[in-house]
């Protein structure tokens, strides 16, 4: 179904942007846009548009985008075209645009092989790197270049600031931790000794009873021997009671004192599962520093469709980790549309932290 024009549409994400920033955003987006203008085809028409985008330092891919917890670029970017044919590129280090080397990906896949082997539509990590070098795509120069490419100073400085946060809290974490070990240990040496007084006062009974008995048995009937008798008992389950008292009153002072050397502990929260954006409210980060996955979805004059995302992925990631960026019918997805089955056109580009599945959104 022709259209007749081409139309293009680009996002820079829903992340945290500064309004001091929003000059800047919009001439990213109008050079992504002029970018994809005179693009013969979708795939173009996409590469270019987000390619502009990562050449944008105020985006969150390409240059400038989030750093993983080791502080480098890892890039997430994946395209898809109406006709279902799909290419990625994952936690991928050292491009000089993700979606460039996605692009070439789906335009090999579409190319067979000899003897029946099989294209790869999706690589990951650093062999990603290397097969778009083979490729002559731009990348860094040599392996001693991965950690430092495409790391701005805004996402340096950024990821220092998260870094030391995280740092703290694991301090405060592992001194919880010790804190919490003395006080087990504490509770433990009261225990004991609490079992040995009751242990020291059971026998000191067993041993009064013992003695009244021996007493009773021994002494004659007189009322006067009675009364000496209940007196020697009285005094006995006095001594008794008292050392009770006196344990209870040690015990007593001995819990005070574990209280006062660790003072706060029973009340204190616990550091686990802190998460980074609890961390970030602690902190005196600007709003412009977190942002998001950028897209773009093309339409050309013959009505053809597609679709890519490209993403630095979250700040402070798991060197590795994979996003939905890079994932299938995740990030993007593309339906040409097919008159006979009464099938619109349907494609689109997200973004976003748990992402739900776009496919079966739409399908809904």
């Amino acid at each position: 179904m022709s259209i007749g024009a081409t139309f293009v549409a680009v996002h820079v994400g829903s992340g945290m942007h500064s309004r001091t920033n929003e000059k800047v955003y919009l001439e990213a987006l109008a050079s992504a846009c002029q970018a994809a203008s005179s693009a013969s085809n979708c795939m173009t028409g996409v590469s270019q548009a987000i390619k502009a985008l990562e050449e944008a330092e105020v985006t969150n891919a390409g240059l400038g985008s989030n750093l993983t917890l080791d502080g480098s670029v890892e890039a997430d970017a994946s395209i898809m075209l109406g006709d279902k044919t799909f290419a990625a590129v994952g936690a991928a280090p050292g491009l000089g645009s993700a979606i460039e080397a996605a692009s070439l990906l789906a335009r090999e896949s579409q190319q067979p092989l000899p003897l029946g082997r099989v294209r790869p539509i999706f690589l990951a990590g650093q062999q990603a790197w290397v097969w778009a070098k083979t490729r002559g795509l731009t990348t860094a120069s040599s392996l001693d270049d991965l950690n430092q490419w495409h790391v701005s100073g805004r996402a340096q400085k950024q990821w220092k600031k998260y870094k030391h946060m995280i740092d703290q809290d694991a301090e405060r974490q592992t001194h919880h931790q010790q804190r919490l070990g003395a006080t087990k240990a504490t509770a433990s040496q009261l225990a004991s000794s609490h079992a040995a007084h009751t242990a020291q006062l059971t026998a000191l009974g067993g041993q009064t009873y013992a003695s009244h008995e021996a007493n009773a048995n021994s002494e004659a009937v007189p009322c006067m021997h009675g009364s000496k008798r209940s007196a020697a008992t009285s005094g006995s389950d006095s001594g008794s009671a008292d050392g009770s008292h006196r344990a209870k009153q040690q015990r007593r002072e001995e819990g005070r004192s574990s209280q006062h050397a660790m003072p706060g502990l029973q009340h204190r929260p616990s550091q686990e599962g802190m998460s980074l954006a609890t961390l970030q409210q602690e902190s005196d980060l600007d709003d412009s520093c977190l942002n998001d996955t950028v897209g773009a979805v093309f339409i050309d004059p013959a009505g053809r469709v597609g679709a890519g995302v490209s993403s630095g992925g979250i700040a402070m990631k798991t060197p590795g980790r994979v996003g939905e960026a890079a994932m299938y019918a995740c990030g993007c997805w593309a339906v040409d549309a097919d008159p006979p089955l009464d099938r619109s056109h349907l494609l689109f580009a997200v973004q976003g932290l748990h992402w739900c599945h776009p496919k079966y959104l739409f399908s809904t």
